[in-house]
């Protein structure tokens, strides 16, 4: 059974979540489908996990269950943290302007089913032939597995983001990622002190990941506030849309941004006859008359 204050840490991160997802479903209404679709399932996937891991505590203890409820337990959570993380790639890849989907994101899921597949046998083999040395590092393979894999992507996007021209575009891509990669690194070094501390250290590290989870939870809000409407063009799939570059779409966010076409020329290292042709090709593509129009267009 958890200690109060990791109980009231996770009760606190549930109401967050159901907090963030109210949010990020108001955004999924007004259009923006592609990145608060994949965001709204991510949300969704943790605060499972979450809750899940909350009754797990709760009743893992009690002598009435039976036997193959704790490998079944465990093969649960494990199913929802590499949702979770396949979940949380689509995320990264549709704000970054990529879309959530393709390829990538098959071979994603293929990969997730494969590594479920080999910890459930693991843990089920380790649970019925009382091996909990084997048990305890499936477990933590898993957890450095998933939270090692989201570090991956953070770092990815984080690096994705300071490409981009200076504007609420970039800073908004550099402030998901940035803030994604240094709670997972707190959350690997909290588990860590966990695994290898007494009794006492393992309720510290407890309560600890709570407040964590609570953080990660009280995100959503106050990003989607600071930036509203800032994910809009890379998360709705208006680039994808009308076959714009990127090089293309770093034009764009410069004439969003107010610059003229000499100073789109300097920053990006361009002749001002280039950002002209620039111009011109995007006005075609995407059917507008001039750059008030096509700034408005990806608004």
């Amino acid at each position: 059974m958890p200690d109060p204050l990791t109980a009231l840490a996770l009760v606190l991160a549930l109401a967050a979540g159901l907090g963030a997802a109210i949010v990020v479903a108001q955004h999924l209404q007004s259009g923006h489908t592609a990145f608060f679709r994949h965001y709204l399932s991510q949300l969704l996937f943790f605060n499972l996990l979450i809750l899940s891991g909350l009754v797990y505590r709760f009743l893992q203890p009690a002598s009435a269950l039976p036997p193959a409820a704790v490998p079944l337990a465990l093969s649960l959570m494990a199913a929802l943290k590499l949702a979770w993380l396949h979940t949380f790639g689509m995320s990264a890849r549709s704000l970054e302007g990529r879309g959530g989907n393709g390829p990538s994101a098959r071979a994603s899921a293929i990969a997730g089913i494969a590594v479920l597949l080999v910890y459930t046998v693991l843990t089920w083999a380790a649970w019925f032939l009382g091996r909990p040395l084997l048990l305890n590092l499936s477990i933590i393979a898993l957890e450095v597995l998933v939270i090692g894999g989201a570090l991956l992507v953070s770092a990815w996007l984080l690096t994705r983001g300071r490409r981009l021209p200076r504007g609420p575009q970039r800073r908004c891509i550099v402030v998901f990622g940035g803030f994604h990669f240094l709670l997972l690194l707190a959350v690997l070094a909290v588990l860590g002190a966990g695994w290898l501390a007494d009794e006492n250290g393992m309720k510290a590290s407890g309560w600890m990941s709570g407040l964590l989870l609570l953080v990660y939870n009280l995100f959503p809000t106050a990003w989607i506030r600071r930036y509203p409407g800032a994910a809009a063009p890379a998360a709705d799939g208006r680039y994808e849309a009308y076959g714009v570059t990127p090089r293309e779409r770093q034009v764009i966010e410069l004439i969003q941004a107010g610059r003229t076409n000499q100073e789109i020329a300097d920053q990006l290292f361009l002749s001002l006859a280039t950002v002209k042709d620039y111009n011109n090709r995007l006005f075609r593509k995407c059917g507008v008359r001039n750059r008030v129009e096509l700034a408005n267009l990806f608004r």
